[in-house]
């Protein structure tokens, strides 16, 4: 029935929509991209009426990628701060793409209002676009198509290597924070790749009279005597000295060592560069229970190659285990289970501005990707330190900087490496506040790629691993005589239970909001779908970024609910709900109102509550889910799986005991109780003809003497089992629990359909430990 008529008119109605779902719909449903050519004049007048965006979204819908050039409208929806468009159009056509970045380099060097009206454009946003704003989106284009931004766009890359150059200069000029060895290292990288900079270092090392740096980087770079700075030439014929250099540039007397903290004498530091170190230290990690301190190295200036972690530091109380990635980076099963051991075991794992060191960590050793995701009981040192100078000010002995001898009051006693400014930052500061003296920071601009690794350089990486452990227990020990513990004043902070006071003094002095303008007003809830109450197993939701930790709630007493990951689309929401007929909830009020429109009545709910224990109570009442005692608990809290395997105590202090021991050889298969009949290997944890892993390597030994059944993720491998916290957690659910839905205790079927039977629940499970150290659940 389809002919050029009609697909002429759902063109033009496509052209008049601005909802993206319906224009999808129309080119998908009258197969526009069939007959695409017919429309190819059409989107050119729109060109020419200068609509650029119009244009653009035209040509992507319907794949006219290869009738346009960069010039009809990437280039001027750049100029006019549409680029998100303009990448839309690029992302489905690989051709455009490096052309693309080109013709952005291009314009780096151009004036910007010349090149807008060479393109025929009346304008340009000139108050948002710039060289800067150009080169940024130059270098996140060419990460995201995977384009060498050295081919692609050279001037950008030059302009970085410069920045970089320039960065580097200030880190050993001005802040001395930069040793001369690795500043020529990092020098000599940066001018191998561009010659074209060489003169310009020459001449700023001949100005800072950094003779020996000079010469070492024009000999390691084959520059000859007649291109050296005038007055310079017999440099090669009296090479200078290193130690003159040095002196010239500290602004002060040199630190001693004991002004910094160090170590205890006892404290072992082991560096683990071999693959047949692995198994003996994976063993020693699993067996102990106290926390662990984690810190990880990388080069800080890299310019031809992308920046991996180099070193991974694990501190015990007894131990620092410094992990040399570069030579173990081959051994992925090993590192996978190094992996495990340090982050998924149940005791504390103790970090100082951690989620960049994870970010690192899981783009330079993929094997980690597993146990990163899973980790658990992380706790962040930085965090705590703000949180508990917050609460407990007296708790720092040495709070208030001393005065270094003949200087102003504040002043540090490392001044001559850092500027006082510098030196009151970070983990430093906070050592310093806690135990007495600063950490010495002299290596932290090492290059950790060059081997072999200095002694410093060990015992630098050593000891911020090791001070984290350190700063824990003296917190610990001092938040005792204030009754309280670390997990406490995170655990308070975060839940905001003593924010009361300072949230009401805030709501006196918050202003009217506006209200919302026309067409954006609030949608109001519809009614649930279901008539009477039914059982939590019934309720089918998918909640969205913004009300992540309710799913994880809704998870807890046994609802079916996916959670979107963070980045992830709202369109999968929808996409979820028609497919799976699931309730969407989100907080977001234009997101409600648009989804609403596009799922059944009813399967779009708007959540008003702020916290996630007012949410999970909201949702229960609203959609009227009759929760029993024995629903807490069913469901893996990871993934959402309600079948488990029944395992032993038995059988599951063997598996434990195998796995600590690094596994036999061959296979050893032991059944399992549950659906079907499964067998897991005892060597390796692996569960027959699956991909699941039981993760029973960190179980303690306390747990298993006081546990008569445990329970095995079928999907994804966590252990769980009967923990004292159950009844804890059902006495703070209140009303919702044994009929706190509003209903009248009749469990009808999913949305008010046939009453189902009440289904075998599983036995109540708690999330894998039941110490005192749960204080993130």
């Amino acid at each position: 029935m389809l002919h050029d008529g009609i697909r002429t008119l759902a063109f033009q109605a496509m052209s008049g929509q601005e909802c993206t779902y319906i224009s999808d719909a129309i080119v998908e449903l009258c197969d526009l991209n069939g007959s695409a050519l017919m429309f190819v004049d059409e989107v050119h007048r729109v060109l020419q009426s200068k609509d650029y965006k119009k244009a653009c979204q035209l040509a992507t819908r319907l794949r006219l990628h290869d009738q346009f050039g960069v010039d009809d409208f990437v280039t001027p929806l750049v100029l006019l701060d549409r680029a998100n468009v303009a990448e839309q159009f690029l992302a489905d056509s690989s051709g455009h793409q490096a052309a693309a970045v080109t013709a952005l380099d291009d314009l780096l060097e151009r004036s910007l209002p010349a090149a807008a009206s060479a393109l025929g454009m009346p304008t340009f946003a000139k108050d948002s676009v710039n060289q800067k704003t150009l080169k940024k989106l130059i270098e996140r284009w060419c990460k995201r198509f995977s384009l060498d931004v050295r081919q692609a766009a050279p001037r950008t890359a030059l302009f970085s290597a410069k920045a970089t150059m320039n960065y580097l200069f200030y880190r050993r000029f001005k802040e001395a924070s930069i040793k001369p060895e690795d500043c020529e290292d990092f020098l000599i990288e940066i001018l191998a790749d561009y010659p074209e900079l060489i003169q310009d270092a020459l001449e700023r090392l001949n100005r800072e009279g950094a003779m020996m740096t000079l010469y070492n980087v024009a000999l390691t770079l084959g520059v000859s005597h007649r291109e050296l700075p005038l007055g310079l030439h017999d440099l090669f014929f009296r090479p200078p000295e290193r130690p003159d250099e040095d002196w010239a540039y500290r602004q002060g007397p040199a630190p001693r060592a004991s002004d910094f903290y160090r170590m205890p004498s006892h404290v072992r530091v082991e560096l683990v560069d071999r693959t047949g170190q692995l198994p003996s230290v994976v063993r020693e990690l699993q067996l102990y229970s106290g926390p662990l301190g984690l810190d990880a190295e990388w080069k800080p200036i890299s310019v031809r190659d992308v920046n991996e972690v180099s070193l991974l530091q694990v501190a015990t109380d007894q131990t620092v285990y410094v992990f040399d990635l570069q030579e173990l980076s081959g051994s992925s099963k090993q590192m996978e289970s190094l992996g495990t051991a340090l982050l998924c075991g149940n005791n504390l794992k103790l970090g100082f501005d951690l989620a960049s060191d994870f970010d690192m960590l899981e783009a330079s050793v993929p094997c980690f990707g597993k146990a990163i995701l899973n980790r658990k009981n992380m706790m962040d040192v930085k965090v705590l330190g703000s949180r508990v100078e917050a609460a407990f000010p007296d708790v720092f002995p040495f709070k208030e900087a001393p005065a270094a001898a003949g200087s102003p009051a504040g002043s540090s006693a490392a001044a001559g490496h850092k500027k006082p400014k510098e030196a009151a930052k970070g983990l430093s500061e906070l050592v310093r506040k806690c135990l007495g003296r600063p950490l010495d920071k002299g290596e932290q601009c090492s290059n950790w790629k060059r081997r072999p690794l200095r002694p410093t350089q060990l015992q630098y990486a050593a000891t911020d691993a090791f001070c984290l452990v350190a700063l824990y227990e003296e917190l610990r020990w001092r938040l005792e005589l204030h009754h309280t513990t670390p997990h406490e004043v995170v655990r308070c902070i975060v839940t905001n239970t003593n924010a009361a006071p300072k949230a009401a003094a805030k709501a006196k002095q918050k202003k009217p909001t506006a209200p919302a303008p026309r067409g954006q007003e609030e949608l109001p809830n519809a009614p649930p779908p279901n008539s009477r109450a039914i059982r939590p197993d019934a309720f089918r939701a998918v909640c969205d970024t913004m009300v992540q930790g309710l799913g994880k709630k809704l998870r807890s007493i046994g609802a079916d609910v996916a959670i979107l990951e963070n980045g992830d689309d709202h369109d999968q929401c929808v996409a979820l709900s028609r497919r799976e007929n699931r309730v969407i909830l989100t907080r977001g009020r234009q997101l409600h109102r648009r989804m609403a429109g596009m799922v059944s009545t009813g399967l779009c709910y708007r959540v008003d509550a702020e916290k996630a224990a007012d949410q999970l109570e909201e949702v229960v009442r609203h959609f009227r889910i009759d929760v029993a005692p024995d629903d807490v608990f069913k469901r893996c809290q990871y993934c959402n799986c309600a079948d488990y395997w029944r395992v032993p105590t038995g059988v599951m202090r063997r598996l434990r005991d195998r796995l600590a021991g690094g596994g036999g050889r061959g296979a050893d298969f032991c059944p399992l109780e549950g659906q079907g009949t499964a067998q897991v290997d005892l060597n390796s944890g692996l569960v027959r003809h699956t991909s699941v892993y039981v993760a029973a390597a960190g179980l303690h030994s306390s747990t298993l003497d006081g546990t008569d059944t445990f329970y095995v993720c079928q999907v994804c491998g966590h252990v769980y089992w009967a923990g004292s916290h159950h009844g804890k957690y059902v006495a703070n659910l209140g009303g919702i629990i044994a009929g706190g839905g509003g209903g009248d205790g009749a469990h009808g079927g999913a949305w008010g359909g046939a009453p189902a039977p009440r289904p075998r629940s599983p036995p109540r499970v708690m999330y894998e430990s039941d110490s005192e150290d749960d204080w993130y659940y």
